[in-house]
């Protein structure tokens, strides 16, 4: 990769998902570049941002990354995984 990271990896079967999480409204480039970095390395094609904005997927470089409400998905209102 580019020296980027991602917060978590959750796997689902033998399907890992990454994960960053950001404390803000607007996301950092670091954050989703991180995600892009792993599902390029990993051959993924989903990624998933926990961050304090609304809910929606947004096309990054092949990669379709759901931007999901940290709040929702902690009151169980919101999945983070590619089923």
């Amino acid at each position: 990769g580019g020296g980027h990271e991602v917060d978590f990896v959750a796997v689902e079967g033998i399907r890992p998902t990454p994960i960053n999480v950001c404390y803000s409204t607007k996301v950092p480039v670091r954050e989703t570049d991180g995600l892009i970095d792993f599902c390029n390395e990993y051959r993924k094609t989903h990624a998933s941002l926990l961050y304090l904005g609304k809910t929606h997927q947004k096309e990054l470089d092949g990669v379709t990354v759901s931007h999901v409400n940290l709040e929702e998905w902690l009151l169980g209102k919101a999945n983070i995984l590619q089923l």
